[in-house]
């Protein structure tokens, strides 16, 4: 008897532990009377099976809906589904109730271990249903929301640093908006060719494009009216541009400096036997691929070639910089890593099966999208390939990598973004009638320029 007797406690304690999950199911009511299991027997709580003492199903009596009801069928083991299911449930528990001082009295602690088993999602909007403290403890407790944030985003691994601009809490916001959230978009029209650059930073309330005719136009992010525009000299392969200067290749091969605000010339860059196709450059040099195979480092300020890099059998497609480090693509299907100050070609990235059309750089990672439709990326550190995503009908034309997201656009007039802990597709944004030839995004929104001389901007909401 006594032996039929521990068996039936610890088969009771093993559904209690395997109820955990049910939690977020059954919402704040389901914790009331867990709450009140655990006041009325604390013992029941305790981990050793020594201490195991069944919990009473009065004691267990929690106002569910009919659908918590079926769900407990569903989930709660057969031992303890009758006494739980066939027993009469009391209403809903009234506002005193939720607000009684067993309630509010619990220690931060166990509040703060019975939240983190709840969806995020139900902890931001259930600080108004119970009491004060718990409304404290959701708004102001941010390592519950670290957890929060680990468990749902992150599936238990580990994060690293994390230079964060804002409270966990608001960060949970944001990752679980571009996840789970809705996307509005907004067309900004009036270029007449293809777009090569689109910027909008987050404290910004405009939208800049330039496209390859010289012409920039300067929008109203939310109104979409055009703000101003801005006529170039020439016509141009490829272009770069901040707020000090404008670098431009035209096609003749040369390679021109103009000062951003006043459009005066600098000064021009004289080398390549054929035409630049793109472009880098910083505070201290331009850097150019072209079609002649070669990479050239060229000093900003007086205008002298500094380095060529050979290495490259075909075409130099794309350029990124990232301090010392430039990662080059090519025709050749091949994406090299080098050391702008010595000039040495750190790594050789071989993987591809078409011209390498779009590269990017972190600190750690190196990503590159090509004519075969897939995306690599590789450590920077050891040159090896770490994953492929697959998922683009077209040639990937644009790729921008930013902490564990990426963003990428196609020849099949898409945008997707791309989860590199779950190496998926978390979204595929359509809206563009040509191929997506650029793309930037912060930590609001994605930027998209296209073919069909349009920008494009997907903001991520509730």
């Amino acid at each position: 008897m006594a032996l039929r007797d521990r068996h039936r406690r610890l088969t009771v304690y093993q559904g209690m532990k395997r109820m955990k999950s049910f939690i977020a199911s059954c919402g704040i009511w389901w914790m009331g009377a867990a709450r009140d299991a655990f006041c009325a027997n604390p013992g029941s709580f305790d981990d050793s099976e020594d201490a195991v003492t069944p919990v009473s199903p009065r004691k267990m009596k929690a106002s569910l809906s009919a659908a918590a009801v079926g769900k407990i069928k569903e989930d709660v083991p057969e031992p303890i589904r009758l006494p739980l299911v066939t027993q009469s449930m009391a209403s809903r528990p009234s506002p005193k109730d939720i607000n009684s001082p067993s309630f509010a009295d619990l220690p931060d602690e166990l509040i703060t271990g019975i939240l983190s088993h709840v969806g995020g999602e139900d902890v931001a909007s259930s600080s108004a249903l119970v009491c004060r403290q718990w409304g404290r403890i959701i708004l102001m407790d941010d390592s519950l929301w670290k957890t929060l944030y680990q468990r749902d985003f992150f599936r238990g691994q580990d994060m690293g640093k994390s230079n964060l601009s804002a409270t966990w809490r608001e960060e949970y916001g944001r990752e679980y908006r571009w996840r789970h959230g809705g996307v509005t978009e907004r067309c900004y029209e009036g270029l007449s060719s293809h777009v090569y650059s689109v910027e909008s930073d987050a404290k910004s309330d405009v939208v800049v494009g330039r496209s390859v005719d010289g012409v920039t136009r300067v929008w109203d992010r939310d109104g979409g009216e055009c703000l101003q525009t801005l006529v170039g000299a020439r016509l141009m392969s490829c272009v770069q541009c901040d707020e000090k200067k404008i670098v431009g290749a035209s096609l003749d091969g040369s390679i021109a400096v103009w000062e951003a605000e006043t459009r005066r010339l600098l000064r021009t860059l004289v080398g390549h036997s054929h035409l630049a196709t793109c472009l880098q450059f910083d505070d201290q040099k331009v850097i150019s691929g072209s079609l002649d195979r070669t990479i050239r480092v060229w000093d900003v300020h007086t205008g002298e070639c500094l380095k060529v890099l050979s290495g490259h059998k075909s075409t130099v497609m794309c350029l990124k910089l990232n301090g010392s480090i430039l990662v080059s693509g090519s025709n050749d299907g091949a994406v090299k890593v080098w050391d702008v100050e010595t000039g040495e070609c750190m790594h050789t990235l071989l993987g591809h099966k078409g011209w390498v059309s779009c590269v990017d750089v972190s600190s750690e990672l190196v990503v590159s999208g090509s004519h075969d439709c897939g995306i690599l990326v590789w450590s920077l550190a050891t040159g090896k390939r770490i994953w492929k995503l697959r998922g683009h009908s077209g040639s990937v034309m644009c790729v921008q990598l930013r902490g564990k997201r990426i963003v990428s656009g196609s020849i099949d007039c898409t945008v997707k973004i791309w989860d590199l802990d779950a190496r998926v597709c978390m979204r595929t944004l359509r809206g563009h009638k040509s191929y997506v030839s650029c793309v930037k995004f912060d930590n609001e929104k994605v930027l998209s320029g296209g073919d069909d001389g349009t920008v494009r901007c997907w903001q991520m909401i509730e």
